[in-house]
């Protein structure tokens, strides 16, 4: 997607500089007029899209809405190596974030980029992707641009081989119901029964059941998402 197009998108949503967010914007820029902002706003665009162009990390630009304006081609390259090339070449323009995200964490993320939106500052998370082969941490950085829009990074940590993995067989996860328990973090399953274990079952990545219920284990509600139970 162009510069020109974003900046369209932008001006469409903010006609006569209106909005709340275009008037947060003149605040925090010091310029005079929603002409001075545009000018400002396509230039900023212009020099971020070039730079996130090299960069190996997955990264994108959200609106105000948290709708998807600009994936750059890290973000593709991800997307055809984890089997989902309906996601690449901007193929989500226009589709919200929280719909791609479990619900269970909704709370946890609409918190952090209203920090972000709020604060005019950036807000960085820890969380986990693994593949059904690999062990996958990444790092998430939000950072706000003009408009009231967000650049969004995600970087990897750690990427190793898992260190224990369980067969399906090995023990029952699908309760009476035919639903299957999954972490949305670590992606490992609940074990039923009293025991309430949890294990990393490669099978259930790589091909996901068709009844699941998408939870945070223990584990990962007190690592990586407790500031979601404020």
């Amino acid at each position: 997607m162009r510069v020109s197009e974003l900046e369209n998108i932008w001006e469409s949503r903010n006609p006569g500089g209106s909005t709340e967010m275009t008037t947060r914007a003149l605040e925090r820029t010091g310029c005079n007029t929603v002409q001075e902002l545009t000018a400002a706003f396509r230039d900023e665009l212009a020099s971020l899209i070039k730079s996130l162009q090299p960069l190996t990390s997955v990264s994108y630009v959200l609106d105000e809405q948290l709708r998807f304006v600009y994936c750059n081609p890290a973000w593709d390259a991800f997307a055809l190596a984890n089997g989902a090339p309906e996601l690449a070449l901007n193929a989500l323009a226009g589709q919200a974030l929280l719909k791609a995200i479990p619900t269970v964490l909704h709370p946890f993320y609409a918190n952090g980029f209203r920090l972000v939106q709020s604060g005019n500052e950036l807000w960085e998370h820890v969380y986990e992707c693994s593949s059904a082969h690999e062990f996958r941490r990444y790092k998430m950085r939000v950072d706000p641009i003009l408009g009231g829009w967000f650049l969004v990074r995600h970087t990897l940590v750690i990427k190793r081989a898992h260190e224990k993995i369980v067969r399906p067989g090995s023990h029952n996860y699908v309760a009476d119901t035919g639903c299957i328990t999954v972490c949305c973090n670590c992606r490992r399953s609940r074990r039923t029964g009293r025991a309430q274990k949890w294990d990393f079952v490669p099978e259930y990545v790589a091909n996901p059941p068709r009844v699941v219920e998408q939870i945070l284990c223990p584990d990962c509600l007190d690592t990586y998402y407790v500031a979601s139970q404020g």
